[in-house]
């Protein structure tokens, strides 16, 4: 039997099965998983197919476009729907731009299933079950700092603080970087002194993204490197995580 957790399936597309396709006495489980906007002539989210050789998979705490309607059964095939599912928009920071982390506001937050974690961070880095329960999908809600855009000289970029609304940000550009960090009552501290400059980006909006564009120097070269980190006001202020931006 396969086992399949964690993972975020969107905008995909196939004859059968726009995320998962189960055929020839394949067995499988999924938790803690969103499959989202995909499509499929058959089961525009999962297909179970082999009506002479059935497959079967089972599926707990997963948000599924569509709920069962997105599933295609063949005979003889089963599915168990098990506990924990939901059929609710996952509201991405931005899948228009490739952006699937979660929001703050999003309903696959603490909604899944913590006996199926079994890697202790997500993709980027930040710790599994940040609350009570872990998340559903790819991505572990956490206050972060990132980029989004193509770093090369001349192009524009966007950065990012994924937060809670309200909380104030201030964005910090280091002259170079402490390794190890420094511990301080707000967290490690990454940026060596002195401050470059930094930035007062204003509150977090209702959406929990808040956007700060910026202009990459034409003059740039090649493996320049600034490093950020920010400031956030949420019960007290806290250090978000260290991004260190490199020019392609």
């Amino acid at each position: 039997m396969k086992f399949a957790a964690h993972n975020t399936f969107t905008k995909n597309y196939a004859n059968r099965g726009g995320a998962i396709c189960c055929d020839w006495r394949s067995t499988m489980e999924i938790n803690n998983t969103i499959l989202w906007e995909n499509a499929a002539v058959y089961g525009h989210e999962i297909s179970l197919g082999g009506e002479l050789w059935p497959s079967t998979l089972t599926i707990s705490y997963s948000d599924v476009d569509g709920g069962l309607p997105g599933v295609h059964v063949e005979p003889n095939c089963t599915l168990n729907w098990n506990n924990g599912m939901i059929a609710m928009r996952p509201k991405f920071a931005g899948s228009n731009i490739g952006d699937y982390r979660l929001t703050w506001n999003s309903p696959c937050r603490d909604a899944g299933d913590n006996y199926s974690v079994v890697e202790d961070h997500d993709f980027e880095g930040d710790p599994r079950i940040h609350n009570v329960h872990t998340d559903i999908g790819a991505d572990e809600f956490h206050l972060r700092l990132y980029e989004v855009g193509e770093l090369t000289a001349g192009s524009n970029i966007q950065i990012r603080v994924a937060g809670e609304p309200s909380d104030p940000v201030w964005l910090l550009l280091g002259s170079g970087i402490q390794d190890p960090p420094m511990p301080t009552y707000f967290g490690d501290f990454y940026l060596e002194f002195p401050i470059i400059h930094d930035f007062d980006l204003g509150l977090i909006p209702d959406n929990g993204i808040l956007e700060f564009p910026v202009r990459v120097p034409g003059n740039a070269l090649p493996g320049s490197l600034y490093p950020f980190q920010a400031l956030v006001q949420a019960d007290f202020w806290v250090l978000t995580n260290f991004m260190p931006l490199t020019i392609e």
